[in-house]
């Protein structure tokens, strides 16, 4: 009887253990996500296929005006963009300028979640197009000055990937509720556990 139960402790760790965890870390994860949230979507403009945000009001690279002197701390999928990247998103300083400033009438500013050490960013800086390491006509001639407000960028999640984990979580569920009403047999054919 010892044998059985151990027997069967063994088979219930072996179906609800390590392979539920398995399963079900797809529904972790989802349900993990808004708690790794970055920077809120409001201040988040898409364009061109990607994430941008208006990150720095200085350059993100040495030689800055960043308060804690360094670069800035690229984190979450934040990278700078290249040039490929701000030709495909934007078509000149006007375009960046409006998307980022609510076409004036606001700013989408996410610079107090990166480590610059500000919590601004200078519209008057973008309009005139000191847009740090930006090509032309994005930037201007002097888009390199260490002044400069900066932009990152991210890929943009793909909404098939998100169906891919719910579908993940949903087959989780249903295995686990199979398992769970499954009648269990024993090798001696016994259904069990029994009591005796």
């Amino acid at each position: 009887m010892l044998e059985f139960t151990l027997i069967h402790i063994q088979e219930e760790y072996m179906l609800f253990g390590s392979k539920t965890l398995f399963l079900a870390a797809p529904c972790l994860l989802l349900l993990a996500l808004p708690v790794f949230a970055d920077v809120p979507a409001n201040l988040i403009v898409d364009a061109g296929g990607y994430e941008w945000v208006w990150a720095d009001p200085c350059a993100a690279d040495q030689p800055s005006c960043n308060l804690g002197g360094g670069d800035l701390t690229l984190t979450d999928g934040w990278t700078l963009p290249t040039n490929a990247e701000w030709l495909s998103s934007f078509a000149d300083t006007a375009a960046v300028y409006n998307a980022f400033t609510l076409n004036g009438t606001g700013q989408l500013c996410a610079s107090s979640y990166f480590d610059s050490g500000y919590d601004h960013c200078d519209s008057g800086d973008v309009q005139a197009g000191y847009i740090w390491d930006a090509p032309a006509p994005i930037g201007n001639s002097d888009s390199s000055n260490p002044a400069s407000d900066s932009f990152l960028v991210r890929g943009v999640p793909e909404p098939s990937s998100v169906l891919l984990l719910l579908g993940m979580c949903l087959a989780t569920v249903i295995a686990r509720r199979r398992l769970i009403s499954a009648p269990r047999v024993n090798a001696q054919g016994v259904t069990g556990p029994q009591r005796t």
